[in-house]
């Protein structure tokens, strides 16, 4: 006599996963509405103060984490094995890459806000343009 196998079914609650996507998709419209903000006032002081191209960036680099989240919310419930699988393998890649995206772009900000302050020290006027602190994030990003 052998006992009933019994089985645990790990599915994401329906209520559960409504939710987090509707917060994923307000963190989405936000990202979205903050770079058409930073857009539209990219003249105003305090944007060009806090460099709009890099403003841009970060709004990028944290919807691409946000969107994280709908890869989490898939499971056997919904779609078959393999793209249960797919969606597992692309979990690490959107995280990855939303997160290098920000960190890259508030490292690139104070990079340039270094190479500002070490030239005041000299006297000395400089313009420090976007591509040229553009590659140091582009090398973090690129994962050399």
């Amino acid at each position: 006599d052998i006992p009933p196998e019994d089985v645990i079914d790990n599915t994401v609650n329906l209520g559960v996963r409504i939710s987090v996507l509707v917060l994923c998709g307000i963190v989405m419209v936000l990202g979205v509405g903050l770079m058409a903000w930073t857009h539209r006032n990219r003249k105003a002081r305090v944007v060009l103060a806090s460099q709009p191209f890099f403003l841009h960036i970060i709004c990028v680099g944290a919807i691409v984490m946000a969107s994280t989240i709908i890869p989490l919310s898939i499971d056997h419930g919904i779609v078959s094995v393999e793209g249960c699988t797919r969606a597992c393998t692309s979990i690490p890649w959107l995280s990855s890459m939303g997160f290098s995206m920000t960190v890259s772009a508030l490292f690139t900000k104070t990079h340039r806000i270094n190479i500002l302050l070490n030239n005041a020290n000299r006297m000395q006027r400089i313009k420090v343009t976007i591509w040229d602190v553009a590659k140091p994030m582009i090398f973090l990003l690129s994962g050399k």
